[in-house]
């Protein structure tokens, strides 16, 4: 079968993200952290994402797992460390943030147990397709870890239906894993989901390439330590 245009452009343009980010993930291998060390790389992350004087972050919620910051207009989830913790914000940035941004898009990098790495960009995409199938259905995730990628496609009833999820895993060698859940595996919607996301490779870019400005913040940290 031939190849459509959607997944190609999909390929294409994960290829060029997963490149992007790649050198993070290498170097991070490079220095074989051993897993004792793993809070003083967290550690170090945090603590040049608060220092940087273009994010302008500050905590508004702090727990024992992640924290969450307002950088700017944007709100950022990373792992909890010992340079997050202090009062937080008000009440009601804490209760703005999670009425805001169920349904926007969230945009991710992971490395191991040292960077998990959330940016809320305030955008709801719409996947226009699937929507017309399922009704109000989003692109919900989209996570960057070493060589590969996912792009998760929610159908919103899901909440209340066995509806499931469609995940778009691109890979660095060209090769695009498709994975369902729920009912919406019984219908064969690849290209329709392939369509919607291509639709929206723009808005996916404005949203990586702003986690990838806090990811560059947050590697300083570490990047200092070592070399320095």
């Amino acid at each position: 079968m031939a190849e459509t245009t959607a997944r190609s452009r999909l390929r294409r343009w994960a290829k060029k993200w997963i490149g992007k980010y790649e050198p993070y993930g290498r170097f991070l291998d490079s220095l074989r952290i051993r897993v004792a060390e793993s809070r003083l790389y967290r550690d170090l992350f945090s603590e040049a994402l608060m220092k940087d004087e273009g994010l302008k972050c500050r905590v508004i919620i702090a727990s024992n797992v992640y924290a969450y910051l307002l950088c700017g207009e944007t709100y950022v989830r990373t792992l909890a460390s010992s340079t997050l913790k202090g009062p937080g914000g008000k009440q009601s940035e804490a209760d703005e943030f999670f009425e805001k941004h169920a349904k926007n898009l969230q945009a991710t990098y992971m490395y191991s147990s040292i960077i998990h790495v959330t940016v809320y960009d305030g955008k709801k995409i719409k996947a226009e397709r699937l929507s017309e199938i399922f009704g109000e259905t989003v692109i919900s995730e989209i996570t960057v870890k070493d060589w590969w990628s996912s792009i998760q496609l929610t159908p919103w009833n899901s909440f209340f239906v066995d509806v499931g999820t469609v995940t778009f895993t691109p890979k660095i060698t060209g090769k695009i894993e498709i994975t369902w859940q729920g009912e919406i595996a019984r219908r064969k919607l690849e290209s329709v989901a392939e369509q919607d996301i291509a639709n929206h490779l723009q808005e996916l870019d404005e949203a990586l390439a702003e986690l990838y400005t806090v990811v560059k913040a947050g590697m300083k940290g570490i990047v200092s330590y070592v070399l320095y």
